[in-house]
């Protein structure tokens, strides 16, 4: 029979010069990532240990995911830059969960004033199609409407 602490999983990331571990429901990484899936289920190192080094992102990144895996809302207090490196956690990670949420905060957030940086994102850092998609028509209508400069975005975009 599986205890209550059987089914805990850490993810232990770096702050600063620290290494702070994140306790959290196996069951909730498993239903959120097949990356984590497999991980957890692979007889490696991590599922003996029931451990997951994350040592490409932030500790407030990694804690940030997941809090929003635990309520499944985007806090207002997250930064734009914040919410890019989520992004690109979730893309990464397989968590489709966090990825839709944070592509629906972009598009309800999409501006003349940051339309370029999120094309320039979209195309070049992470995989999001459906924030692409509404990054395109967006940029598109703000460039009829000469609300956007072209020159700041990457030539391959245009």
């Amino acid at each position: 029979m599986k205890t209550e602490e059987d089914e805990k999983t850490v993810l232990a990331c770096a702050k600063g010069v620290l290494q702070v571990e994140l306790i959290l429901h196996e069951r909730l990484l498993t239903t959120a990532s097949s990356y984590f899936v497999a991980m957890l289920n692979s007889g490696m190192k991590e599922a003996i240990d029931k451990k997951i080094e994350i040592n490409d992102f932030s500790f407030e990144v990694v804690n940030a995911t997941v809090v929003l895996l635990y309520i499944s809302a985007v806090p207002q207090h997250f930064s734009f830059d914040q919410m890019k490196s989520i992004l690109q956690f979730s893309d990464k990670y397989d968590i489709q969960l966090i990825k839709d949420l944070v592509q629906n905060y972009f598009i309800e957030k999409l501006s003349p004033a940051n339309v370029r940086d999120l094309v320039n994102f979209v195309t070049t850092a992470v995989h999001a199609p459906k924030l692409h998609s509404k990054c395109s028509a967006y940029l598109i209508k703000c460039i009829k409407e000469s609300k956007v400069d072209l020159d700041t975005i990457d030539k391959d975009v245009v």
